[in-house]
């Protein structure tokens, strides 16, 4: 279906949130507080179509889940959106417990999430 799509997981260096670059273009009009945009556009490095629902790293940090972006991979034209995790960080908090059932089930959630945001 996608063209370019990788099993594999990828390591991208991200240049930063640049917020304001995504509201320059039209299909990033709907930008909001829970949502990143994110990219290197010196490299080229951008998020996939295969990246929905992954992860957005910070040191050993996750700061975001994929949701949507460029059309093609390495795209600096359009960069990432990301879920921002830190506006969930209560409701994570609030639904995470020590069973390793109950994580499994908040990251699935949390992922599904994710993915689904962009039909939001």
């Amino acid at each position: 279906m996608f063209q370019n799509t990788s099993s594999v997981s990828s390591v991208m260096n991200y240049f930063g949130v640049f917020t304001t670059v995504c509201d320059a273009f039209e299909d990033y009009e709907d930008m909001e507080p829970e949502m990143l945009c994110a990219g290197n556009q010196l490299s080229g490095d951008m998020s996939c179509q295969g990246d929905v629902g992954g992860p957005m790293m910070c040191d050993d940090y996750l700061v975001g889940i994929t949701s949507y972006g460029g059309y093609l991979c390495s795209d600096s034209t359009y960069p990432g959106v990301y879920t921002n995790v830190s506006n969930y960080l209560s409701w994570i908090i609030d639904n995470s417990s020590s069973s390793l059932t109950s994580n499994t089930s908040l990251i699935v959630t949390l992922l599904v999430a994710a993915s689904m945001w962009k039909f939001h």
